[in-house]
C-alpha cells in the first residue's frame, strides 16, 4: 500500500503512488489492482504502468 498527496489530483500523482507500492511489494506482484475510477485511474498513462507489471485493473 502506499499513498501520495497534492493539491491536485492528477494521473501523474496516481501512477507515482502507484509506483511507490510496486517498489516496496515484494515479489511476486499482485495480480489485480482496485482502484476507484475516476479520470486519472482510467488514463493511458495509469493504465501503461498497470500493463508494464501484469496487472488487471
Amino acid at each position: 500500500m502506499s499513498y501520495k498527496i497534492d493539491d491536485t489530483m492528477t494521473a501523474e500523482l496516481a501512477t507515482s503512488a502507484l509506483q511507490m507500492a510496486l517498489d516496496k511489494h515484494r515479489k511476486p506482484l499482485p495480480l489485480i489492482i482496485h482502484s476507484a475510477m475516476g479520470s486519472q485511474y482510467t488514463s493511458a498513462e495509469f493504465n501503461i504502468k498497470c500493463q508494464k507489471y501484469g496487472l488487471k485493473h
